[in-house]
């Protein structure tokens, strides 16, 4: 390996694949009514998903997203 290349990591390359989808429901989130957070967790990302339901119910999903 030469010594300009950096090697990227497991847990890098999950958190890269992670924003990538995030950025993709972000991109959907007005059609849905769907609210997102991006947690950084260090070595992985929590992704909080909220949505509104029937009546008004409120739904929180919590995505850990750990490899």
């Amino acid at each position: 390996m030469a010594a300009t290349e950096t090697e990227v990591t497991p847990e890098e390359e999950s958190k890269a694949l992670v924003r990538e989808e995030f950025e993709q429901l972000l991109a959907q989130s007005d059609f849905y009514g769907w609210s997102l957070r991006l947690l950084d967790a260090g070595d992985f990302y929590v992704m909080f998903v909220r949505m509104t339901g029937r009546a008004g119910r409120v739904f929180v999903l919590k995505l850990v997203c750990e490899d």
